[in-house]
């Protein structure tokens, strides 16, 4: 039985597992989104400077699903590009990050993840 094989088999399996979640990673981190009151966390802001940046047209476009919601992923692109602050840690720990209480998601089974 050659062995030789064998190492090269499980790095092309291991490298198969890791491209699977990095595309679920993705898919995923397009579900986290934050709350108004989020928000003012993330940013150390008040409820009249969130209103204030959307009236000014600086925080990203909100998905509304019982009140407004931001994705991370557009918050975290207007950091990038210095349309927003960066986010403010509180106590040394990091705002919080929620996914939709009422936000459920399925992979068609012909997506390959």
């Amino acid at each position: 039985m050659d062995h030789s094989l064998a190492p090269s088999c499980v790095t092309v399996a291991l490298q198969s597992v890791q491209a699977r979640l990095a595309r679920l990673e993705d898919l995923l981190s397009n579900l986290a989104h934050l709350h108004r009151k989020d928000l003012m966390m993330r940013y150390g802001i008040s409820a009249r400077t969130v209103d204030r940046w959307q009236a000014e047209g600086r925080l990203p476009p909100a998905i509304r699903i019982g009140g407004p919601l931001w994705r991370l992923v557009d918050l975290e692109a207007a950091e990038q590009s210095g349309q927003l602050p960066p986010p403010q840690a509180q106590n040394g720990v990091s705002v919080p990050v929620s996914v939709h209480p009422t936000v459920h998601f399925t992979v068609h089974p012909s997506v390959q993840v």
